[in-house]
């Protein structure tokens, strides 16, 4: 949704809320309505990153930092506790929650993007990005100066604006918004992923486990009843997240178990003639059939993700005549009032006329097509280069898990088409399919991201997978130095199969690095004939089990340990962070039309949708602040526990000091 920037008036609050009749709701709705639009307005001025033509980075800094405690401020007075102000402080809230889905706002596939990007959730999820002005005005080239170039932020200012923004959706308000989102519409994008993932997952283990140009195995008859089974009820679980809704959620499941049990049960006596009709060979190739179709869904995914981040070319088009003809009004309004011409050169218009070149576009066109197929796939090429080149990329890029997920469903699909149009051998089915398996269980744990009680675990590790690459760095001096030794001590003992663990320097490396894990061959120790080798021998096992399994290992174990207690509380903020993203990326990618009515089915209270006060709106928002109360207290009692630390550090310190 797009806002004039233009300053408004202070609205005077509706003190006449209390005195309202309780029989008359629509006229207690009217009084309050305007209320809420204006602080939803106000909001997305404030969260919205304002492009600065004329500014330094210090003030284009302080400007943003100004704005994202403004939004706060907002924020946070959609929690006062006045009585008088419930049913427009739960306005507020719908509001945000409401935001593009208004009626008449999804007219079209640009509209709907252009919306999307918009959003509070959008704006506070990504980086600030000014884009750079494509066009410029023919008859005006005395503006090309101050629109041709934006301030550039340094690294400190942007990580700081960053956090700050993540720290607006530990909101409780934003909190509530990121909730009725996950219930109205990502439970079922949700479950019909990953149902399309476990699918997956399944057809490939089978693709890399057989081979199309070898005898069956032994276990055939296991394995096509195995398949069979498993990829009928997940197809089956796929049509039915059509049914699923957050109200209806536990009679669909209770229907959906028997409706699979007694699947289930079927298949077991059409299992024979299928199996009798079915070869090996058309065994294989309706499983890498199902992993091919499986593959281009979650590519189209990973595509529609990255469109709704970028303009189709129709809408750039049109965005750079608006820029022209803003650009040109602007400079005649300049030249009456210079001050009111710059803030009246901001205004993105709202209810501005379509013309004939911008009428609305079908839902399906060739434009559409173009830009799903053509324009999108070289845009995310150009961004994936640009990350590599350390430059601003596409939002797409920001998360790690987009950086993997495209080029392994991408290689999943070619595996699979090259088993169906010529059998791969045996070298190329291992080195192609073990990375691709592998990855694809490794995104498995993208299935944790909503769960708030262990999706805390993912930010942990992988902070604790930098302790790990600490630890390897000071690790790999002591395990060469141990290597080289080994090697030389047993290198002149010639083929004798009992010094074979260390014949060789690669031999020598594994079976030394094997003693850090506790598993220490003694044999050929005992093999040694000198009684100098023999000392040396067993001198360098006892020194290398010593630092390796009592010294380092548990140096490891402390750093891991000492990560987990610091930011116990930054992970979970973070995975509230990640369950944002999982939400938004739902919103972007899901396959059907989302309406008003839809959104708010999970607000209303019973089956009246004409409550004048929204309560499940308050319970969420008493939820949500009693959380944010607990985390803000064991914030300060950890806070004040290393203060106390510092303090008798620096009192020892002292003590020290004088006594020197």
């Amino acid at each position: 949704m797009v806002y004039h920037l233009q300053e408004t008036p202070t609205y005077a609050r509706n003190t006449m809320v209390e005195e309202a009749n309780n029989d008359s709701t629509d006229s207690v709705n009217a009084t309050t309505s305007a209320a809420p639009e204006h602080h939803l307005k106000a909001l997305a001025r404030a969260i919205e990153p304002t492009r600065v033509s004329e500014g330094t980075p210090k003030s284009v800094y302080a400007g943003r930092i100004k704005s994202l405690a403004q939004a706060e401020k907002l924020l946070d007075e959609c929690l006062e506790k006045d009585p008088a102000k419930r049913v427009e402080n739960t306005k507020k809230v719908e509001d945000i929650y409401l935001y593009m889905y208004t009626p008449g706002r999804e007219t079209g596939f640009s509209e709907r993007k252009e919306s999307l990007r918009k959003t509070p959730l959008y704006l506070l999820l990504h980086a600030d990005r000014y884009d750079q002005p494509t066009t410029q005005p023919e008859h005006h080239p005395e503006l090309n100066q101050a629109t041709t170039t934006d301030v550039v932020l340094g690294a400190f200012e942007k990580n700081d604006i960053k956090a700050r923004k993540k720290h607006l959706l530990d909101h409780p308000v934003m909190r509530v918004v990121i909730t009725l989102k996950w219930r109205a519409f990502g439970l079922r994008m949700y479950c019909e992923q990953r149902l399309m993932f476990w699918l997956l997952l399944v057809t490939m283990t089978i693709s890399v486990s057989i081979g199309l140009g070898v005898l069956p195995e032994a276990t055939y008859d296991d394995l096509f009843m195995g398949w069979l089974t498993t990829c009928s009820l997940l197809l089956i679980g796929v049509v039915a997240t059509r049914f699923l809704t957050w109200k209806n959620k536990k009679p669909w499941a209770c229907t959906l178990a028997v409706t699979l049990a007694c699947v289930g049960g079927g298949l077991q006596y059409v299992y024979e003639p299928l199996q009798a009709q079915l070869s090996w060979t058309s065994f294989g190739r309706l499983n890498n059939i199902v992993l091919s179709l499986c593959a281009i869904y979650f590519c189209v995914f990973e595509i529609r993700e990255l469109a709704a981040d970028i303009d189709d070319p129709g809408s750039v088009k049109a965005a750079k005549r608006r820029s022209n003809g803003q650009l040109t009004e602007s400079h005649t309004r300049t030249s009456a009032n210079q001050s009111a011409g710059r803030a009246n050169g901001l205004e993105l218009e709202e209810n501005r006329p379509m013309s004939h070149c911008e009428a609305p576009e079908s839902p399906w066109t060739w434009a559409m097509l173009h830009h799903y197929c053509i324009h999108a796939p070289i845009h995310g090429i150009k961004c994936a280069i640009d990350l590599l080149r350390g430059k601003s990329t596409s939002p797409y890029l920001e998360s790690y898990w987009n950086r993997i997920q495209f080029p392994t469903f991408f290689a999943v699909f070619a595996c699979a088409v090259g088993e169906l149009t010529l059998p791969l051998t045996d070298d190329v089915r291992t080195f192609a399919s073990i990375p691709a398996l592998f990855l694809l269980y490794i995104m498995g744990l993208q299935n944790l991201e909503v769960f708030g009680n262990i999706s805390y675990l993912l930010p942990m590790m992988r902070r604790m997978l930098t302790d790990v690459v600490s630890f390897l760095v000071f690790f790999w001096s002591i395990q060469c130095g141990y290597t080289c030794a080994y090697y030389l001590l047993f290198k002149s003992k010639g083929n004798d199969p009992v010094f074979a663990p260390y014949a060789t320097v690669p031999q020598c490396f594994v079976t030394t690095y094997l003693v850090t894990f506790a598993q220490i061959n003694l044999e050929p120790f005992k093999a040694l004939t000198s009684p100098v080798q023999w000392i040396l021998g067993y001198v360098l096992l006892l020194t290398h089990a010593t630092i390796s399994i009592v010294m380092l290992l548990n140096v490891l174990i402390a750093m891991m340990n000492k990560t987990m207690g610091s930011y116990l509380e930054e992970a979970k903020h973070e995975a509230r962070v990640t369950f944002a993203e999982c939400v938004l990326r739902l919103e972007k990618t899901k396959t059907f039309a989302t309406t008003e009515a839809d959104l708010k089915a999970v607000i209303v209270k019973g089956d009246s949708s004409n409550d004048t006060v929204n309560e499940k709106i308050e319970t969420l928002l008493e939820r949500m602040c009693r959380s944010r109360r607990v985390t803000t207290r064991n914030l300060d009692v950890l806070q004040a526990r290393v203060g106390d630390v510092f303090y008798i550090l620096q009192a020892q310190n002292d003590g020290l000091f004088h006594v020197i």
